[in-house]
């Protein structure tokens, strides 16, 4: 099997440790599905789009994190949520020029006096500079919507984020 990490937005293929689509070729791939033509399945070097993301260290290992529909797209990079979620919950908010940016939705447990600034300074050095939420948003657990199995409804959550956002200032402050 050949795989290859591909930019969502513009096809091409990423460079070690790049972020993007995963999409493979192969012998003992399927030809193709049923009733659909293989254009539509393949792109023109044969790879097959996966769906999912993720990236290829310098070691050549693949890393899944998460589907290429969840990628945030800021400032011309490719955030994955799954990364920062391992320490953080992250969604895409819609940003006028950066297209998406970075935001973290956090509950501070037993009324601690956690800062936007304390969440942004406790991700730096353990994430890319550029995956670092712009903005953190601080709710309730009882406003975070949850799945059966007690996953948060990101869709919900975007709402609420976008939401939240769209009642501060041009500042970027709460009004």
């Amino acid at each position: 099997m050949h795989v290859r990490i591909i930019d969502p937005r513009t096809g091409r293929p990423q460079p070690a440790g790049a972020d993007g689509g995963i999409a493979v070729k192969g012998t003992c791939l399927m030809r193709g599905y049923l009733k659909v033509a293989p254009e539509e399945c393949f792109d023109l070097d044969g790879f097959f789009h996966t769906g999912d993301a993720g990236f290829v260290d310098e070691d050549g290992l693949l890393h899944w994190t998460g589907r290429t529909d969840e990628l945030i797209k800021t400032a011309g990079a490719n955030v994955s949520p799954v990364e920062i979620e391992t320490a953080a919950l992250a969604v895409a908010v819609p940003h006028a020029t950066l297209g998406e940016m970075v935001v973290v939705a956090a509950v501070a447990h037993d009324r601690a006096g956690v800062t936007e600034a304390d969440v942004q300074g406790f991700l730096r050095g353990r994430i890319a500079s550029y995956k670092i939420p712009r903005r953190v948003l601080f709710f309730e657990e009882r406003d975070l919507a949850q799945t059966g199995n007690a996953k948060i409804k990101t869709a919900e959550l975007r709402a609420l984020a976008v939401a939240r956002l769209s009642d501060e200032t041009p500042s970027g402050r709460p009004a």
